[in-house]
């Protein structure tokens, strides 16, 4: 076992038993995943926002509506930053 790579520490969430409804991923490339992969969290109940939904409405409006979402759900949100999220431009 190598460990968790890209996308495991999700899949690990859910194994752990959480419910993923309380997961939101914010930003992602349409490239970033496989459409498997995408349709195993839109199964799972995962808020998957994209990258042009951000653009197009503005990062902090969907941030803002996720957090109220989450707000909802439970009392502590934890908050990942993945290097993902940078341009590749911008390295």
């Amino acid at each position: 076992d190598q460990g968790l790579t890209n996308g495991n520490p999700i899949q690990a969430l859910l194994d752990d038993g959480l419910d993923g409804a309380r997961i939101s991923q914010i930003g992602l490339a349409p490239f970033a995943n496989t459409r498997r992969a995408h349709e195993k969290a839109k199964a799972a109940g995962i808020s998957v926002r994209m990258a042009r939904e951000c653009r197009e409405r503005g990062l902090a409006v969907v941030v803002a509506e996720e957090l109220e979402r989450l707000s909802a759900l439970c009392e502590v949100i934890y908050v990942d930053f993945d290097i993902d999220v940078i341009d590749r431009s911008q390295w």
